[in-house]
C-alpha cells in the first residue's frame, strides 16, 4: 500500500512540473469582388404591332455579387453593350437588376458607354438578383424580318 501512495505521488508531482508552449497563428481572409450570371437569357422575338413597334421581355437569368473589399465607400454595378455596337435606329435593349444590397436605377437602356445599374452597394455583400432584359422596337420600323445579337457586360466598380 504504502507502494502504491509513493508512485502515485510520484506521478503527481511529475505531472506538475509539465512545461507548455504557446504559437501564434496568423490568418487572414483574401478580398474578392465577384459578379456571375446564370446563363444567358432566352432569345426575345418581337412581334411588330400595325403601329411598327413592338416589344418581348425575358427574366429569365439572375446575377450573384460577393465583395468582401475592405475598401471604403460603396459599390456598383454598370452595364455596357460591350459587342456587336449600339442598337440599330429605332430599337432599344434595356435591362434592369433587382436588388436586396443595393438601390437598382430600374430598367436602363444599354448602349457602348457605360450605365449604373445597381448604387449604393456595401462592401462586404452578397448578394442575388434577377435580370430582367426588354427589347422594344418603336417608331414606325420598317426593316425586314432580322436577327440581332449584342454581348452585354456587367462591372463591379467602386462608386465613391
Amino acid at each position: 500500500m504504502l507502494r502504491w501512495f509513493f508512485l502515485s505521488t510520484l506521478a503527481i508531482c511529475a505531472l506538475q512540473g509539465a512545461t507548455t508552449a504557446s504559437q501564434t497563428v496568423s490568418m487572414s481572409i483574401a478580398s474578392i469582388s465577384n459578379l456571375t450570371t446564370s446563363g444567358n437569357p432566352n432569345a426575345m422575338s418581337v412581334s411588330i404591332g400595325s403601329d411598327g413597334t413592338g416589344s418581348a421581355t425575358d427574366n429569365t437569368t439572375t446575377y450573384t455579387i460577393t465583395s468582401n473589399t475592405n475598401a471604403s465607400g460603396t459599390l456598383k454595378i454598370t452595364g455596357i453593350i460591350s459587342s456587336g455596337g449600339n442598337m440599330p435606329t429605332n430599337t432599344t435593349l434595356a435591362v434592369a437588376l433587382a436588388s436586396h444590397s443595393g438601390s437598382s436605377q430600374g430598367s436602363q437602356t444599354l448602349t457602348s458607354s457605360s450605365t449604373d445599374l445597381i448604387t449604393g452597394l456595401p462592401t462586404l455583400v452578397s448578394d442575388t438578383g434577377s435580370i430582367t432584359y426588354t427589347f422594344s422596337v418603336q417608331n414606325g420600323w420598317t426593316v425586314p424580318t432580322q436577327t440581332i445579337s449584342r454581348t452585354v457586360t456587367f462591372t463591379i466598380t467602386s462608386a465613391s
